[in-house]
């Protein structure tokens, strides 16, 4: 409990309406970050989630330096990053909105204003602040503004199959858009160009996995075939550590406990057959979590991370990539 006290070492007053305007920063713990959600939080659940959190602080606070040195700048001015994935790639979003605060000029998401699915989660916050959202946006004060997308639709935003969208714009226009769902509307123009980053995850629902493969191979093809175009980052998807012959889930009926490690990332080795830097993507970041399943947040979660822990790693390493170091 003495490291997870010295993590929450800031707080912050929640943001209404999803708006933060300026922020201390830092380390976050316990919803002191207002992008943070309950159901990811271990220390605000408590309880039975005591264990986890108390690793995800540990790992946290074993990592520290390189989180902090990942975040003490703001990547390009006048740029874009947009964030395309399922919920584990949106885990990285909240890290990033979290440790890059001290650098925000605005941003928004779209708290749910109803209901959020709990999924059986302890001292859960179903609707408004610190529940769920499905799209957010960042500017920072040099210009940058990040922004995240669920590829697949939203619960209130019906746009899915982002990738599909994008090469049809690239085909019929020469150039992809962000689309209109972003929680901020973005100043940098139309267009996608060269100065801006996709960044890009398959995740980890079954029955989108194939379709968001093809959709993502066939916009980075494309992308390398013409000029002025953004760079494409995958973020492989993360390890799940159920206890199941590969670690994927099977069904509900699965033990709710989670195994401490993976021989292999099946879904990372499946998305490397066919999502190549030099041929449809330009770079990959890893999770590198095969043996860190104790750190699901666990109870039937074995694909989600207790926050803070392993998102702010990976997240720190993308970062990095962003700032071009």
């Amino acid at each position: 409990m003495t490291l997870l006290a010295a993590i929450a070492w800031w707080a912050l007053a929640k943001p209404a309406d999803g708006l933060l305007f300026h922020g201390p920063g830092g380390m976050y713990s316990n919803l002191s970050c207002p992008f943070e959600w309950s159901k990811y939080s271990c220390v605000h659940m408590g309880g039975n989630f005591q264990k986890q959190a108390e690793l995800g602080a540990e790992y946290f606070g074993t990592h520290s330096g390189e989180i902090q040195d990942a975040f003490g700048s703001m990547p390009p001015p006048d740029s874009r990053t947009v964030m395309i994935g399922d919920s584990t790639l949106r885990q990285l979003f909240i890290s990033i909105a979290c440790l890059s605060s001290p650098f925000l000029a605005e941003s928004r998401v779209d708290w749910a204003e109803d209901h959020w699915p709990c999924h059986g989660s302890d001292n859960c916050i179903s609707h408004g602040v610190q529940s769920g959202f499905n799209v957010g946006s960042l500017r920072y004060t040099n210009g940058h503004e990040l922004h995240y997308l669920p590829h697949s639709g939203t619960l209130h935003l019906g746009e899915g199959a982002i990738f599909a969208r994008m090469r049809r714009e690239l085909a019929v226009f020469g150039g992809a858009t962000l689309g209109p769902n972003t929680a901020l509307r973005s100043q940098c123009g139309g267009r996608l160009s060269a100065r801006d980053t996709v960044v890009a995850g398959v995740g980890i629902h079954d029955e989108l996995v194939e379709s968001t493969i093809n959709d993502l191979s066939a916009l980075g093809e494309a992308m390398r075939s013409l000029p002025d175009q953004p760079r494409l980052l995958l973020v492989a998807s993360l390890t799940q550590h159920f206890d199941t012959e590969d670690g994927t889930w099977r069904g509900p009926k699965a033990s709710s406990a989670c195994v401490p490690a993976e021989a292999q990332n099946p879904r990372e080795v499946r998305e490397a057959a066919r999502l190549q830097p030099g041929k449809n993507i330009d770079e990959v970041i890893s999770w590198g979590d095969a043996g860190l399943g104790a750190h699901h947040i666990g109870n039937g979660d074995c694909s989600h991370y207790c926050m803070p822990g392993v998102p702010d790693t990976v997240a720190a390493r993308l970062f990095r990539r962003l700032r071009g170091i």
